[in-house]
Formats: structure tokens, C-alpha cells, sequence
């Protein structure tokens, strides 16, 4: 949907943009297109892969995020910080009694993930968790899964939204179990995302203060 986006950009003379997509796509002929005409419009661009684990999340989930302003004004992203995060103590044994209804441990396709190695397993040796699967719910072979006491359990969404940094009040609770899980499979990390989005709210703020500092007393200020 990215050549659509730019008529967009065209007619409402958007001043910054955040894109946010797979690690994978800063390789692909689209992310060269959409930054070639991006820069043809003006603007000039930030684009980094950032790791969620390195940003207060909870999962080592990679995202790449494009910033493009055409403001005056340092963009000034976050920087990576050592991680705090306990998985298993702060999300999973908080979450133990909905966690422990769902084991899968005598499942086929449990078996084959975990004797294939693609299973992808929480047990209390992690501090971070992997990043989910879109599929989840439909417990393919790389699934995030919890072990404990030799036990195997599928992740219910309550759990998939703590490892995604969603917040309590993001309501899932109209979406069938199945299509939750997959909103939140292929979701952003909030606490990685927050991070982004006060870096650009801080460009634009600074932006505003030099403009208002070189506009002339004489010109009309908007304010809200």
C-alpha cells in the first residue's frame, strides 16, 4: 500500500512520517522505491532495525522503523539500554493459573516441534521471551511455548499481549481467541514503539520552537 500512502502525503502535506514494518523489508525493492520517492519529495530519512528486548521489552521481537521529516530540527532516536525484563518471573508465574489449562505437552505437533528444534520455549532460565508467532493459535511447530516441571503450555492472549508490552486496555475480548492471537502476533512492541514516538514528538516540538523563535512579531501565531 506504499504507492498509495504517497498520494496521500501529496494531498495533505504531512511534514513527518513513521513507517514501521518487518526487519526484512529495508531488503526489498518496495523500501527502495518508497525512500527514493520519499527523498525526491523532501524529506529527509532515519530508518533503523531496533531490537524490543534493547528498548524495556519483553521479547526479542525486531522491528524496522522509516522516520521522514521535511522539518528543520534534530531527530534524535532512542538509544539501546541494558535490559531489566524477567520474563518468567513478571509475566508467566504471574499468569500461571491461565498458562496451566492449556497443556499441549501429548500433542503430535508439540512433538515434532520440539524434535525438529524449532520449538521455541520459555522456561525459568529466560529472562526474554521469543517473539511470537502470527500463528500462534494454531499452534504451528514454532509456536512460543512455556515449559515447566517437564510440562508443555500454549500461551493464552492474556499472556501474548504482557509480551508484547500491550496495554491492559487494549481490548481483544470481541475477536474470537484464534483472530486475537493473530493481531497480536504480528503486533508492534508498545514499549519500543512509545520510545519511537516521543523521539519524533520531541523533533516536532523542536522543530515549532525554532519556527517560532524566526517568525516576525508581526505574524499571526495559531494556537489551540
Amino acid at each position: 500500500m506504499f504507492i498509495q500512502s504517497l498520494g496521500i502525503i501529496d494531498s495533505l502535506k504531512l511534514p513527518v512520517l513513521v513507517f514501521e514494518n518487518v526487519e526484512g523489508f529495508v531488503n526489498h525493492a518496495a523500501y527502495d522505491i518508497l525512500a527514493l520517492q520519499l527523498k525526491r519529495r523532501g524529506f529527509t530519512l532515519h530508518q533503523k532495525v531496533y531490537r524490543a528486548e534493547q528498548h524495556g521489552g519483553a521479547s526479542l521481537r525486531k522491528r524496522m522503523y522509516l522516520i521522514a521529516t521535511a522539518l528543520d530540527a534534530p531527530v534524535e532516536l532512542p538509544q539501546p539500554i541494558e535490559s531489566t525484563v524477567d520474563v518468567w518471573n513478571d509475566i508467566i508465574l504471574k499468569h500461571w493459573d491461565e498458562i496451566k489449562q492449556r497443556d499441549v505437552t501429548d500433542t503430535k505437533v508439540l512433538k515434532d516441534a520440539i524434535s525438529s528444534g524449532r520449538a521455541r520455549i520459555i522456561d525459568s532460565s529466560k529472562k526474554i521471551a521469543y517473539s511470537l508467532a502470527r500463528s500462534q493459535s494454531q499452534d504451528p511447530k514454532d509456536a512460543v511455548v512455556v515449559e515447566r516441571h517437564g510440562r508443555y503450555y500454549r500461551l493464552p492472549t492474556v499472556v501474548q499481549k504482557a509480551i508484547n508490552c500491550i496495554p491492559d486496555t487494549f481490548d481483544l475480548d470481541w475477536a474470537p481467541i484464534d483472530k486475537a492471537s493473530q493481531i497480536i502476533g504480528q503486533s508492534i512492541c508498545c514499549k519500543l514503539h512509545e520510545k519511537i514516538m516521543i523521539s519524533v514528538r520531541n523533533h516536532i516540538v523542536e522543530a515549532a520552537k525554532k519556527l517560532a523563535k524566526n517568525l516576525s512579531p508581526e505574524t499571526p501565531i495559531l494556537t489551540a
